[in-house]
């Protein structure tokens, strides 16, 4: 039936399937390629709701919270 990636018989969170998919890349894809995929995974497992989309993804990235007017 193929590989999982999580225990079936579990609840995982996201941020759980993600950090499994990502390590079950390793060895599949280039180091550097996993480099460039960690940013991008924060904006799935950790988005935060306020702010425009850009400030959204800045705060994926950089952890900096968008300022309220």
């Amino acid at each position: 039936m193929g590989d999982r990636y999580f225990n079936s018989d579990a609840n995982p969170t996201v941020a759980e399937a993600v950090e499994h998919w990502i390590e079950a890349r390793r060895g599949v894809v280039k180091r550097q390629t996993i480099a460039g995929y960690r940013p991008l995974l924060k904006i799935i497992v950790g988005p935060i709701l306020q702010g425009t989309p850009q400030q959204r993804v800045h705060y994926a990235l950089t952890g900096a919270k968008p300022h309220r007017d």
